[in-house]
């Protein structure tokens, strides 16, 4: 089994979709129940494990060829305890793109489920959208990237999928049944923001004062991968 984990916005429908396709694992995005309000409550300190969190873990416990995005960042080491050999892939998509990518779908501003129980720092309402949004990348990012740190799972940055066609498959231990469909597929970019739409209170040099250092973590994790598929290259 893998997890392919991130902030959303980050491509990992277009990922799922094209290996649930084109590979040898059943892959989902962001099946239901998404566990959000269970990752909110242990970010909040509460007690999170509830009957579904158990359901959830057992059923990772239990798989076999399958994959799945998942969007509860702070519940990888959970998942991890109860499946210990589950792949993990974290997905890092830059700051400023993801603000406005994330706009351009209206979070933080439909107010639905996945709005109620997005994660963000206590203090958080007195701020503008935009760095709102912020905020909640850096929450979410923080979480990802300690995670990949601590476990050396891979860390990719937000690009062309196409461009991984030859690592992903390393990376979640699957077999790419039509690797020529599947770049056509990623090369059609499905699910990607149209929108140019600016939030309110946008301004890139206060969004990088709240998100860089984490952002170069994440830079860093991914240099680390990418060094050792070279390694791989010149063996």
């Amino acid at each position: 089994m893998f997890i392919i984990a991130s902030s959303g916005r980050c491509g990992t429908e277009a990922i799922c979709e094209g290996l649930s396709r084109y590979s040898d694992h059943i892959v989902r995005h962001e099946p239901t129940p998404t566990l959000l309000e269970e990752a909110w409550q242990k970010d909040c300190g509460q007690n999170y494990k509830t009957d579904v969190f158990r359901e959830r873990m057992q059923g990772f416990a239990t798989s076999g060829r399958y994959g799945e995005s998942f969007r509860a960042p702070n519940l990888l080491h959970d998942i991890r305890d109860a499946a210990a050999e589950t792949r993990f892939l974290i997905v890092v998509r830059e700051p400023l793109g993801y603000v406005l990518s994330a706009h351009s779908k209206r979070v933080l501003s439909k107010g639905n489920y996945w709005d109620q129980y997005r994660l963000l720092p206590p203090g958080n309402e007195k701020f503008a959208l935009a760095m709102r949004i912020a905020l909640h990348w850096r929450t979410v990012n923080e979480y990802l990237v300690k995670f990949a740190e601590e476990t050396f799972c891979p860390v990719i940055l937000h690009q062309e999928w196409a461009n991984l066609l030859a690592s992903l498959p390393q990376f979640l231990g699957v077999t790419i049944t039509d690797p020529i469909s599947m770049k056509a597929y990623w090369s059609t970019r499905p699910n990607a923001s149209i929108s140019k739409a600016v939030p309110d209170g946008f301004d890139a040099e206060a969004i990088a004062n709240i998100t860089n250092d984490v952002w170069r973590r994440a830079v860093h994790c991914s240099q680390r991968e990418a060094a050792r598929e070279l390694v791989d290259l010149l063996r």
